[in-house]
């Protein structure tokens, strides 16, 4: 009765919390044939709060599904796992050795695959069975006013569950809980690099500053032999572009081992490509010449004369 919720629903798992395993074996299927799953108990208000979709088959439908009779949904990767053709093959079939579920429980429909756990996995085989109350209630609500929305749900918690506490978390704080080691990472990550050029951009401007001190004369004598401010400017910052393009190419393969490791923990990935390798080159050498230029600049821009003087 609560205006701002749309739907609800009960669950014995929570999309991105751990799911009961089981081993099933299907119709037809021999003794050494079996294909393991995740196995969830929920009420015919699931797919709808969720969301989820139907490949083939239908939605859970109460009473009718919650008698004597067992049946079951299954996603589209238990289909793959099983080894049929299509959803719509599954329909009318039926399961064994399904963990607490007594008897054969016929498949009613094939839900289409959807994450209920982390991106580190592949979409695994799901069986949902039908039970009218579990561990989980799923709300969905309207984004407005959430706050008196939760005022609202708590009071009527409150009211019926009155030696429970009112505890909720929302499902994408949830599904990014399962990422914050990432993000610690990434952090920590990003940190060291900041203060590793730092520390490199300090290096560069100290050599910088030596090497003008050792080529003062040179600059001069070529100024006056008639050599154009941005030829000094390349002469003095070149030798730096050629160490950080050889520390490039040193650190490029060590890069991409290293990424290509820590990206094995995830079944949904991209691959670090060449783009990525030369675009990181051209903004360390970009880095390394605005570091240098100030030295550069100054000394190719400074009367000649005053370098000739220079002891």
């Amino acid at each position: 009765r609560l205006p701002k919720v749309e739907s609800v629903a009960w669950a014995n798992a929570m999309p991105g919390k751990g799911h009961a395993g089981d081993r099933m074996r299907w119709e037809g299927s021999t003794a050494e044939q079996f294909f393991t799953t995740s196995v969830n108990w929920v009420d015919e208000n699931f797919l709808p709060t969720l969301d989820l979709k139907l490949a083939a088959g239908r939605n859970f439908s109460a009473p009718s599904d919650f008698g004597d009779e067992k049946v079951a949904i299954i996603n589209e990767a238990a289909v793959r796992a099983i080894g049929w053709a299509s959803p719509e093959a599954a329909l009318g079939k039926t399961l064994s050795d399904a963990g607490t579920a007594s008897g054969r429980p016929r498949i009613i429909g094939v839900i289409k695959d959807f994450h209920f756990e982390s991106l580190h996995q592949k979409i695994t085989p799901l069986v949902l069975f039908p039970q009218a109350t579990a561990a989980y209630l799923l709300i969905r609500v309207a984004p407005q006013n959430l706050q008196q929305t939760l005022a609202d749900l708590k009071a009527t918690w409150n009211h019926f569950a009155t030696e429970q506490t009112f505890a909720y978390s929302f499902l994408d704080d949830d599904f990014d809980s399962l990422y914050r080691a990432e993000e610690r990472w990434s952090a920590l990550i990003g940190a060291g690099a900041m203060l590793a050029l730092l520390t490199a951009c300090l290096g560069l401007f100290g050599l910088a500053s030596l090497l003008v001190e050792q080529k003062t004369k040179e600059v001069g004598i070529r100024k006056v032999l008639g050599a154009s401010v941005p030829g000094i400017i390349l002469l003095l910052s070149k030798q730096f572009l050629k160490l950080v393009a050889l520390a490039n190419i040193i650190a490029w393969p060590i890069a991409y081992a290293m990424a290509s490791l820590w990206l094995e923990d995830f079944a949904y990935r991209v691959e670090p490509g060449v783009a990525l390798f030369l675009l990181s080159g051209i903004a360390t050498s970009l880095i390394a010449l605005v570091t240098v230029s100030y030295q550069a600049v100054k000394t190719a821009t400074a009367n000649p004369v005053e370098a000739l003087r220079y002891e």
